[in-house]
């Protein structure tokens, strides 16, 4: 019998988060430190979107939000693009999230020393020769949330989706962002009666947004550890994109280019991205993480609320 466990759509990001969780016995570091291997071993990771969601049993549910945010924060708006004309890379660019919400979740689940969760990525980065990501992962473990403000992460963004590239990113947008972290409450519908007692699903605000656009495609994990912390988390990547810092990284279009004559998307707003995330609950007692949508590639597993037995649902 297992008393904890993980499970993943991609192979070896599950075989990462698995080792950190075997280390760390924390479902939150494992889900994240899973995230972060990936972001080493590969440049179209550590831009992208990512959605979490985690419980506890000193934990009431929360979510998590590192979607992309629309550029353009203490800019004047710009005249637009004319219909019909050439759009360049650089106005397609939004800002990245994803791992200051992760340093976020971190920070509330009691987790281990944020080196402890990053080691694997920085260790991934060294092993595919990608000395540029390995170098910033390993700033990012050191310095927390400050290296995602700090001129090393900023300035080779605003390079390539600045105004000088007809883009809308400036400083201003690297500031945190507001509402990354939310507790999660019941909504209409989301708790029934059954023949073991009620249930109760917890999902994420923005579930059933849509999926991201190609080149975009999402990845899942889903961990649950012997202290009856639960944690899932969707990421999405890109293997196609703007290079940036010489291609140690990769990220795909996803703002929304002003254009001339439309009202544009207000700076500071969330990119939608699908959030497919749920922990469920029985009386209380929560049993069940799941991610992924129902109808295509999804993981779950199921914590038995008496022997506490972690099975793959």
């Amino acid at each position: 019998m297992t008393r904890r466990g993980i499970a993943g759509t991609e192979l070896s990001a599950t075989r990462i988060g698995e080792e950190i969780l075997n280390r760390t016995d924390s479902a939150l570091a494992a889900v994240v430190g899973a995230y972060f291997g990936a972001a080493g071993e590969r440049p179209g990771v550590l831009l992208g979107a990512v959605s979490l969601i985690s419980a506890g049993v000193a934990r009431g549910p929360r979510s998590f939000d590192g979607r992309h945010t629309q550029p353009g924060l203490g800019a004047k708006r710009p005249r637009g693009f004319e219909e019909g004309s050439e759009i360049p890379e650089g106005a397609w660019l939004a800002v990245p999230r994803g791992p200051a919400a992760c340093l976020v979740a971190l920070a509330y689940g009691g987790a281990p020393p944020l080196r402890q969760v990053v080691k694997n990525g920085i260790a991934e980065a060294k092993r595919v020769g990608a000395d540029g990501r390995r170098q910033l992962l390993d700033t990012l473990s050191r310095e927390g949330a400050h290296a995602l403000t700090s001129t090393g992460f900023v300035r080779p963004l605003i390079h390539v989706g600045g105004p000088s590239e007809g883009g809308l990113l400036t400083e201003a947008d690297f500031a945190p962002a507001d509402e990354m972290d939310r507790p999660l409450e019941l909504g209409r519908g989301d708790s029934e009666p059954g023949p073991g007692g009620s249930e109760q699903r917890y999902r994420v605000p923005w579930a059933d947004d849509p999926a991201p656009s190609p080149p975009w495609t999402m990845s899942y994990l889903a961990a649950v550890d012997t202290h009856g912390g639960f944690a899932a988390l969707g990421f999405s990547w890109c293997e196609s994109g703007t290079e940036i810092d010489a291609g140690q990284l990769l990220m795909g279009p996803c703002a929304e280019p002003v254009r001339r004559g439309v009202p544009r998307v207000a700076p500071g707003a969330r990119v939608p991205c699908t959030a497919p995330l749920q922990i469920l609950a029985r009386d209380g007692v929560f049993t069940d993480v799941i991610a992924g949508p129902a109808d295509a590639v999804h993981v779950g597993l199921h914590c038995d609320p008496v022997g506490r037995a972690v099975t793959r649902v």
